[in-house]
């Protein structure tokens, strides 16, 4: 049974950080995306797909949450080559407020299917709002074991490897260890329709069961930010 996280609430981590590097607007460029968890988003997207993970990595930068990553355009990556596939992945930072609230949560993402099938990434949601209506500063943070795309929606799940204060485990329901993140990428951030993020925590055994869809509606939109899902 799925358990809602309280929507996380209260201040940034200084840790994000980003290096853009010019790509050429080919019909195909290779990308690499590489945020630390040894083992990057690599492969050829299509100009539009990089203008967008260009997009999510400034949000990833501009509202820290404990994730550092960068984007860059590898020479050695021939983008018609048959292992320039990236596969499905979803990549996005930016924040989200609890609703009716001042309450602010700086989310990081970033998840991938490699050749072999094997999810790799992290997620990361950091209090942004230290005031007693918030509950504090907090922060919790995930790696990726399952990654499910369909179309513009994804979810990743993986088991919590840091929590702390108001995210601390005291403050989620009791057994609860894997954190989940449910997405909706609704295109470009300039055409007025925000992306759309859903976090929560599950149950144990839960860290494989990957089920693209926003399971709880309505999600949070995303201010300041943006999220890029492909479906490989």
């Amino acid at each position: 049974m799925k358990l809602k996280v309280v929507r996380l609430a209260a201040a940034c981590l200084p840790l994000a950080a980003v290096f853009l590097h010019p790509v050429p607007g080919f019909a195909a460029a290779a990308m690499s995306v590489d945020c630390g968890d040894g083992s990057p988003v690599a492969g050829s997207v299509d100009t539009a797909t990089l203008t967008a993970l260009q997009a999510s990595v400034q949000g990833i930068a501009a509202n820290p949450a404990g994730m550092s990553c960068t984007l860059s355009a590898p020479t050695s990556l021939d983008p018609l080559a048959a292992g320039s596939d990236p596969r499905s992945f979803v990549v996005g930072g930016g924040r989200y407020f609890a609703p009716d609230t001042p309450c602010a949560i700086n989310f990081g993402i970033s998840g991938h299917v490699d050749a072999s099938g094997v999810a790799h990434g992290t997620q990361s949601a950091t209090m942004s709002n230290s005031t007693q209506e918030c509950g504090g500063q907090g922060h919790v943070k995930a790696d990726v074991t399952c990654v499910a795309v369909s179309g513009r929606f994804a979810e990743i799940r993986g088991d919590i490897t840091e929590q702390t204060g108001s995210l601390g485990p005291q403050f989620f329901p009791p057994g609860s260890p894997v954190l989940v993140t449910d997405v909706l990428d609704n295109g470009d951030p300039s055409n007025g329709v925000p992306d759309q993020i859903e976090q929560f925590v599950d149950a144990p055994g839960t860290e494989s069961a990957c089920v693209a869809g926003i399971t709880f509606p309505p999600a949070f939109d995303v201010d300041n930010g943006n999220i890029t899902v492909h479906d490989g």
